[in-house]
Formats: C-alpha cells, structure tokens, sequence
C-alpha cells in the first residue's frame, strides 16, 4: 500500500483499516485469489478460441502423436505476421495473472525462481492447446504457433516481474483518491497509454523496402489529399479511430494545464502514433487520419480546459438519458451500415436463420486473429459507452450506480444487440450472431462499472455522498 500521512478523518481511519487488513493478510490473499481467478478464466478462454469452431473429428491418440511429431514450421508471408504475433499476445494475459498470483504478497526475491516455472507451465499449456488441435482440423497446427505461445508466456511472465507489482499499487492508489477529477485523469492517463499501445498493434513491423512497398501499394500509406476515400466505410472508420486516439491526450492537457494551450504538443503526439505506424503492416498512416487526430486533440483541450461553463449541465440526469438513447441509435446505425441490399428471398432468409445461433466466437474465426480482436475491441469498446452513460445518469441524481440500475441497463444493452443481430439476417453481406448479443452486453457491463469506480464505487466515499456538490466543486477547484 501506499502509506501517507494523514489527519484524523474518514479518509485516514480507512488508511488505518487498510493497514491493519494487510497486517493480517486479508488484503494480499484477495488480490492473490484475483490474479488466480483472472488466470483460469484467460487460459479457459484461450483453449476455447483455439478449438473453434468445434468440428471434432475422431482420432487414434498414437496418430494423433505421429503426426504431431511431424509438426511443420510454416514461411509466413508479411500479410500472416500479425497473426502470428496475435497468438503470442493471448498468451501474454495468462502468464501475466499466473506469475502475479504466485508472486503477489511474497518476497520480492522469489519472483526470479518462479518465473522459470511459471514459463514452463504456460509453455506446455500452448503445446497441449497445439497438440488438441489435432482432432479439430479446420485448425492450423505449426511449430509456429508454438514458438509465438512460448514467447507469449516468457512475455507475460517478465511483464508481471517489470510492472505487476507496481499495477496493482497504482490500482490501490487510485481507489485512495478522494476526488472525481483526479481518478478522471487517472483513467485518461491509462487511455492515453492504451492508446499507445493501439497504435503499435499488432507489432507486424515490416522487414524490408520491398515489404514497405507492398504496404504501399495497398494504400496504407497516403497522402494525395483525395476527398473521395472519406466518403467510404473504411475512411470514416479510419477517421473516428485517429481521432480516438489523440482525444485522451487532449483531455488530459485540458485537466492538467488548462490555463496554456499545448497545441505543438499535441500535435507532436498526433504525428508522432501517425509515423509510428508508418513501418507496422497492418496499420493505415494517411493525412486525413493526421489531421482528424491533431482536431480531436486540440477539441479535448477545449472541452476540458472550458469544463466551468459546461460542467454544471452534466448534474442533469435527463441529459445522460438522451444521451444513453442517441448512442443506442448511433450503434444500431453503426453495426448495419454497412448492408448492401434487404432480402427478399424465402430460401436465403432461411438459411440465413439456420446459422443464426452458432457457439460464441464461431464467426471470428473466418477471420485472422488480428481483425477477430479488434472487431471484437470495437464492439466492446461501442456499447462501454453506452454503459458509461447508462451509469452517469443514475449516479448523476442518486450519487450511485445502483445495481437495480445496472440490470435495467443490462436488459435494455441485451435487447439492443438482439434487435441488431435480427436485422442483420435480412442485410446481406452482414453476418447475424446470436452470441455477439452477449458480447455487447459485456461491453456494457465494463463501461458502467468503469463509472462505478471513478465516482468511488471503491474507495473514497465523497463522491457517493454528494454527486452535484462534487461536480461542482470539480469545476471551481481544478482552475
């Protein structure tokens, strides 16, 4: 824990009680059965993904072992290389929890000799996840997938020996903050560092000219100014995600200097993930993207540093109301835009209606692993959202995010996926996935609860209390 010095308060007797749990050890064995908790979940997830779709076909177990020792090594050409690298990044969650529940609590000087360990376990998970692949065999067995779950699982395990510790403090430290504005910028800052990481995924760096060449020849490098290419799908989808990253940036310079407009540092930032992306295959690097960055910056400064002319409104609920069923109409657009055609035909609706109910996550894998996550990530990403407004307009007048509010919104989020996986049976090519309901649905669930911890559904209890009070005296105190 971080230790402080503290006057006698509600906020020091709960330093004091912290203190005393950890004396006895309550603390550190929650966040042990944490760690552990998230750990199988990951590897359960993991060995799922990796045997869909669930085509199981018999076979001898001394086959099995013949033709697994046989096990090829596969020239992965630039446009594999993300997938490759993808298999190694769903490794890295798994190693990450299991070194944290070994290590957390226990002397520091112990991690060194569990990490070999730790490896080995992952490693032989990965080859026994190969090994199942075997009776599946619309999978891919390679000595690469190996090699990149190995890689995963040294990663993974070195990353909790480089930050894991220092993670879960920062977590603690948040949870002491007294104050809405400062766990906003908290979260903004940890958006702007995984706004960082967005950029480089997934890390498919090209290796020659030729290879930057090809990147170019497909149009992901650009800058002849053509109006046309925003007109498309995938140039406004482009744009929404460039402006995406910069906003945290924005926002946070808005909270922190609101007196001094940083704009060549912004646009420093802008250019700088736009360059970054310039050498990593998979990534667009155009102008159009550049300079919707650069604005999204510059307005997350101004929305942020003018918050004491606009702050006021945001303590009424009716506002995050409507702003809850604009959103629902925004991603009900959003998710079937992109239909070509309505059908009419009796025989393709129906056929269509027989695929409708599939295993969760059959349709991610007709695609590689780097688009399955980042369709996955944007459908999350679009009903968090709605759960973060959801949850504003319950706190906003109650000064919580009540749990009876919480299913309300789950039903409302369930309903808005079932009614958009139903449309999408009669809007060709878009393909209708009874499971992608409860995936949005999860989405939701992880945006209302990131509003439950930054108003102090945590830790401090300020902000619970007096919801309008703290809003305003965010907007008077952080000038």
């Amino acid at each position: 824990m971080i230790h402080r010095k503290v006057q006698n308060s509600p906020a020091a007797d709960r330093f004091k009680q912290t203190d005393r749990l950890n004396e006895l050890g309550f603390i550190d064995s929650a966040t042990r059965w944490t760690l552990a908790a998230a750990m199988w979940m990951t590897i359960a997830l993991l060995i799922y993904a990796s045997i869909v779709p669930l085509d199981f076909s018999p076979m001898p177990l001394d086959a099995a072992i013949a033709k697994f020792q046989n096990t090829p090594w596969l020239n992965l050409k630039i446009e594999h290389r993300a997938d490759w690298v993808a298999n190694a990044l769903v490794v890295i969650p798994s190693a990450f929890f299991a070194m944290g529940a070994v290590d957390w609590g226990r002397p520091r000087r112990l991690a060194m000799l569990t990490l070999p360990a730790t490896v080995f376990w992952l490693s032989a998970i990965v080859i026994a996840i190969e090994f199942l692949q075997l009776w599946f065999p619309t999978r891919t067995v390679s000595q690469n997938d190996i090699a990149a779950g190995i890689a995963g699982a040294v990663l993974g395990g070195c990353s909790w020996l480089i930050t894991g510790r220092w993670i879960v403090r920062r977590f603690e430290a948040f949870c002491t903050l007294e104050s809405m504005e400062q766990r906003i910028r908290w979260v903004l800052a940890a958006l702007c560092a995984a706004s960082i990481v967005y950029t480089l995924f997934p890390f498919d760096l090209v290796l020659t000219v030729d290879e930057l060449r090809q990147k170019a020849a497909e149009s992901r490098l650009r800058w002849d100014f053509q109006v046309g290419r925003l007109a498309s799908w995938e140039g406004l989808k482009g744009l929404v995600l460039a402006a995406g990253k910069i906003l945290p940036f924005g926002l946070w310079f808005g909270l922190a200097r609101s007196k001094h407009f940083p704009g060549l540092g912004l646009a420093l930032i802008a250019i700088g993930l736009e360059i970054v992306q310039v050498p990593i295959y998979s990534k667009h690097a155009t102008e159009w993207e550049l300079f919707s960055g650069l604005f999204s910056g510059w307005l997350g400064w101004w929305i942020a540093a003018c918050r004491h002319h606009w702050l006021p409104w945001v303590r009424f609920a009716w506002i995050w109301n409507l702003a809850s069923l604009g959103w629902m109409v925004v991603i009900f657009v959003a998710f079937n835009g992109r239909m070509k055609s309505i059908l009419h035909d009796g025989e393709l609706i129906r056929n269509r209606w027989s695929e409708f109910f599939t295993p969760p996550l059959l349709r991610y894998y007709f695609t590689s692993e780097y688009i399955a996550l980042t369709n996955l990530a944007g459908k999350l990403g679009m009903f968090g959202v709605l759960g973060m407004f959801w949850a504003i307009a319950g706190f906003v007048p109650t000064g919580q995010c009540s749990l009876r509010r919480f299913w309300t919104g789950a039903a409302a989020s369930l309903s808005l996926g079932v009614a958009i996986e139903i449309t999408q049976v009669y809007l060709p090519p878009l393909v209708a996935d009874a499971s992608d309901s409860a995936i949005y649905t999860i989405g939701y669930a992880m945006g209302y609860l990131l509003v439950f911890v930054v108003s102090g559904g945590i830790g401090s209890q300020r902000n619970k209390l007096l919801p309008r009070d703290a809003l305003s005296a965010s907007a008077q105190g952080i000038e």
